[in-house]
């Protein structure tokens, strides 16, 4: 089969993701104190705005577009499908062919909520393990569980690589 390529969009994704990441780094970096630098801090050179409303700028500004991109893909006959039966009005073909892809973004955002449970920790807390009474015969540390995750993917990877390669090898009579 020859699918079209997908190169650009997933070097714009990349592209996308890493931008906020960097942001996120960099504020925190910065450290901004709160309610001190928060709210009376303000850019002296743009618009003279406080840094809060900066930082609530890029919380919603991804949102705002978000939505303009739904927008986008209705007017140009290319909306995200609500069913894998559901038939892409450009080539007749079922969603079903790429309804993977709208499970994968479903993991990606299953793992930026993880991602997200490391904020404002340090480096520190990230090999603390919690006293056995806390918890319920999980004593790992969060390094230990982020690693635990990272090794889990490797093998889900390899999975799906070798299923995938498996199917398309076998012959059929």
């Amino acid at each position: 089969m020859n699918w079209p390529s997908k190169r650009e969009v997933w070097t714009l994704a990349e592209r996308l993701m890493n931008s906020i990441f960097e942001a996120i780094r960099r504020i925190d970096e910065l450290a901004p104190e709160f309610p001190g630098e928060w709210v009376e801090a303000r850019d002296k050179t743009m618009e003279g705005l406080q840094v809060g409303d900066y930082m609530e700028r890029l919380v919603i500004h991804s949102q705002q577009h978000r939505y303009e991109l739904v927008s986008v893909r209705a007017a140009i006959g290319r909306s995200r499908p609500t069913d894998p039966g559901d038939t892409d009005p450009n080539t007749n073909e079922l969603y079903a062919r790429t309804w993977y892809q709208w499970r994968l973004l479903e993991a990606f955002l299953r793992r930026a909520e993880m991602v997200s449970e490391l904020i404002g920790l340090n480096d520190e807390d990230l090999d603390r393990k919690p006293s056995p009474e806390l918890v319920a015969g999980n004593e790992r540390s969060i390094r230990e569980v982020c690693e635990h995750v990272l090794r889990v993917q490797k093998w889900i990877m390899s999975g799906v690589e070798d299923g995938i390669s498996a199917y398309r090898n076998q012959t059929f009579l």
